[in-house]
């Protein structure tokens, strides 16, 4: 919907790849690395096969709300 409409955005990927969605390569995208059960779908279960969600839990405000500033930054469509 952002890119439809010319607005910056900032993607949170948790269990699925930010690999899966190459035609927003230009927008702010915001994962935890390093975890060895990630990414566990391509599509994001509504249940963790782990039971722990570490993927979107480990994700930090200060980084989500600093992926935020740099989406505005950046002005329409992370141009």
């Amino acid at each position: 919907l952002a890119r439809a409409v010319g607005t910056p955005a900032v993607m949170l990927f948790g269990p699925t790849p930010a690999t899966a969605h190459p035609d927003d390569a230009a927008r702010i995208q915001l994962s935890v690395e390093g975890l060895a059960c990630r990414p566990c779908s391509a599509h994001g279960p509504r249940r963790c096969p782990r039971g722990h969600h570490a993927c979107l839990d480990r994700l930090e405000p200060n980084d989500v709300m600093g992926g935020l500033h740099a989406a505005l930054d950046r002005g329409s469509c992370g141009r």
